[in-house]
């Protein structure tokens, strides 16, 4: 289950096409389909931001490290840190 939700997210493509003009076809690098039956379960487990606030902390908590950083605005949802090396 895990690997088809992994390729369902990760080996989508778009085009875009303006008036007349037709771009070439990209790789998408995050969000959902828009459409598809998944989409707003997913959309609402990310959304669930006092669950992920709350793991994170407990993350941090658990292992005496603030690495972990969560970033908001409007129905984005960033999940990032950083470090001194790879």
């Amino acid at each position: 289950m895990l690997k088809w939700l992994a390729a369902f997210l990760t080996t989508r493509k778009i085009k875009v096409r303006m008036q007349e003009a037709t771009f070439e076809t990209a790789n998408t690098i995050n969000g959902c389909p828009q459409g598809s039956v998944l989409s707003p379960i997913l959309f609402s487990a990310t959304m669930n931001t006092e669950q992920l606030d709350s793991t994170i902390k407990d993350h941090h908590a658990q292992n005496n490290i603030d690495l972990i950083n969560l970033s908001l605005f409007v129905d984005d949802s960033t999940i990032w840190t950083t470090a001194k090396s790879p």
